[in-house]
């Protein structure tokens, strides 16, 4: 018989109830506990964490993989900056073993997974296969969504945290012409690309900018420093690691800007190739086109070639200045917060 009546709460003697519609959810979960205030406690936790997407109508040791990736996603990735980047790896966790309960998953269903996703592409039909990078990723996502659930009591712990562990190996850095200025395999990768990506690829080259960054580029971005020198100004929402940063423009990429138009407005410098579902895919397909027609489509070189060969170039001239332009936060406390790269040093990179 009930003693006492709250909104939402069954009280007995013997057990407290919780049963309550939020946001066209249901709360329903009987309490290991008796005491009221407690009781109250929790329920407005359920209720804020349906309210944030995060609840989950079922018992513990009924959640699958896709449960938790749906509650990490809602709760917690939706608005970070690299949501893009983790959405497409959840899907790839969701998609494999999204199906399975996450308290029975074992060491031998993560092994599995590993060795199943590192043949995919090889069962697919595509050339090369995934890498254990990856893998890696995936797996790190996978058990943050799982952690996240433990923080907010969806999970009593985390199974998986023991054995994510996957062989990395070096990562390509692969770089054109061992890091020379405008070598034969940029000038064959530059002349094999249509009229229309030129420009992109040639400014991912003189400037070593990141392919996200220099697709999201804008006109205003572009700042004269003291009437004849330039700069591109990346800001911190557009920056991975969340850092504002200046590129010198070189006097070729100059002379490209403004036979584009030179603008001061924030519309996209480069608005063509980006697609709405997947923005970068447009300018990997390009480039993996313009490789095939050049014949350097086996050596797995990407379009972050271009980076890594630009900033190999300025590190040979001033290793701090090339860092900076890169977006590369100094690791050495004295440099971080000590020294400042002044535009004299900065615009030595691009011969200024």
């Amino acid at each position: 018989m009930e003693s006492t009546k709250i909104p939402g709460l069954q009280i007995r003697s013997d057990k407290i109830r919780i049963d309550k519609m939020v946001d066209g959810v249901r709360i329903y979960k009987t309490l290991d506990t008796t005491d009221v205030v407690l009781a109250q406690k929790i329920m407005a936790r359920l209720v804020n964490s349906v309210l944030e997407r995060r609840y989950l109508p079922k018992r513990r040791n009924e959640l699958t993989v896709r449960d938790i990736i749906s509650s990490y996603w809602d709760g917690h990735m939706r608005h970070k900056k690299y949501a893009y980047n983790a959405k497409f790896v959840l899907d790839a966790v969701a998609q494999r073993i999204g199906g399975m309960a996450v308290h029975s998953l074992t060491k031998a269903d993560i092994r599995k997974y590993i060795r199943e996703r590192l043949e995919d592409r090889k069962r697919n039909g595509s050339a090369g296969s995934i890498s254990p990078r990856t893998v890696q990723m995936e797996l790190q996502h996978l058990s943050m969504a799982v952690n996240f659930a433990v923080d907010n009591r969806l999970l009593d712990t985390n199974p998986i945290k023991r054995f994510i562990h996957v062989a990395q190996g070096m990562p390509k850095k692969i770089v054109l012409d061992d890091g020379r200025e405008k070598g034969p395999e940029w000038r064959a990768i530059y002349a094999a690309a249509s009229e229309d990506v030129r420009p992109i690829l040639f400014t991912l080259y003189e400037t070593g900018m990141r392919p996200n960054e220099c697709l999201g580029m804008r006109w205003n971005w572009i700042r004269c420093k003291d009437g004849r020198r330039y700069t591109i100004t990346v800001p911190s929402h557009a920056d991975k690691a969340g850092y504002e940063h200046d590129i010198p423009v070189s006097p070729a990429l100059l002379k490209l800007l403004r036979e584009m138009g030179m603008k001061t407005c924030e519309s996209l410098v480069f608005p063509s190739p980006r697609r709405r579902n997947r923005p970068r895919s447009g300018i990997h397909d390009a480039f993996a086109s313009a490789l095939d027609k050049c014949g350097l489509a086996k050596r797995g070189i990407t379009p972050y070639a271009l980076r890594r060969t630009r900033i190999t170039i300025w590190d040979a001239i001033d290793t701090n200045a090339s860092r900076y332009a890169a977006g590369h936060v100094p690791k050495e406390i004295h440099l971080r917060n000590y020294v400042r790269i002044p535009p004299e040093r900065l615009f030595r990179l691009v011969g200024l």
